[in-house]
């Protein structure tokens, strides 16, 4: 099989990168950023990688700007829509031209298309939110009609928070326990869904392999867990006090609009993925937490850096 993958040196994107090649799959790798075996262009702007799209057998889409880069201005916020939802557009169009060739186009969404939803559980089908981050999700899974519309399987992995320590939230999450400063932000009642770096490589592939799965699919694990239990299981595994939490204010002042995600959340549910024969790996919290932070006996006892 031939894949085409956009931001295929992202974190998400390396590693599905060397998955696919591992099994054996040709890779068409698009990126910003020059490199070996590397396609450079930039997937908001048409060029001409969009001409390598006519040879491949699945379109996997990553890439879009990183929404925690900077404070959120207004310029800001239209960079971080236009850039999933323009290149989206630009990708679906092209397919949309090649209808004789059967393609899937996996174009990753994210569970902020729900919205703040307090402790409701929510399922694909529910309806989308009414801020920013739903709004623009909502957008961004629409502008791949036009390959929908042209017979193209569309499958919209509806991303949580990605655990992996080679960088992304998990490094940012441990740190403060690491100074036994860590604790919950805001109420700590906020829901949060998670998923293993290595289940969502296999749900990926899942998605380009399963010809009757389509549409929005929740790419999470399937126990969420309020921002407190994150935290103390965190502090668990690091042998580390869970007690210091963070006011949503302060959150406010230091990070200006972009807080209310921290403080906000969705109990979203892989039913699809679940309902279509997947089975996760690391469906609890806590072997999950221990496999990616390397403690997968016993509580560990870690070096004291509190003096240093």
């Amino acid at each position: 099989m031939r894949v085409f993958v956009t931001g295929a040196t992202g974190l998400v994107g390396s590693r599905l990168v060397t998955a696919l090649k591992a099994r054996g799959d040709t890779v068409l790798a698009l990126s910003r950023r020059p490199g070996p075996d590397v396609i450079e262009g930039d997937p908001s702007i048409p060029g001409p990688w969009l001409d390598r799209l006519e040879s491949c057998d699945a379109v996997v889409h990553l890439a879009g700007e990183n929404i925690f880069a900077r404070r959120w201005s207004v310029e800001f916020l239209a960079k971080i829509r236009d850039s999933r939802v323009g290149s989206t557009r630009i990708i679906a169009e092209r397919l949309a031209r090649n209808a004789n060739r059967n393609v899937v186009f996996v174009s990753c969404s994210a569970v902020g298309y729900y919205g703040d939803r307090g402790d409701a559980l929510v399922k694909e089908g529910d309806p989308p939110g009414t801020d920013f981050m739903a709004i623009a999700c909502r957008d961004w899974e629409a502008a791949a009609d036009p390959a929908r519309l042209a017979g193209h399987r569309v499958v919209h992995p509806r991303l949580g928070i990605v655990l992996d320590p080679n960088g992304g939230a998990l490094p940012n999450l441990t740190r403060p326990y690491r100074y036994f400063v860590g604790g919950q932000i805001g109420s700590g009642r906020q829901m949060t869904c998670w998923i293993h770096h290595v289940d969502l490589t296999r749900l990926l592939l899942f998605a380009i392999d399963s010809p009757k799965l389509s549409g929005p699919i929740n790419a999470t694990a399937p126990n969420p867990i309020s921002n407190d239990t994150l935290g103390r299981l965190i502090g668990k595994v690091l042998g580390r006090p869970h007690w210091l939490p963070v006011p949503r204010f302060a959150l406010r002042i230091a990070l200006g609009r972009i807080a209310n995600m921290l403080v906000t959340g969705q109990r979203a549910v892989p039913t699809a993925a679940i309902d279509a024969g997947f089975e996760f790996r690391f469906p609890d919290p806590e072997l999950a937490l221990r496999d990616l932070l390397g403690y997968n006996g016993a509580t560990p006892t870690l070096p004291d850096t509190s003096r240093r």
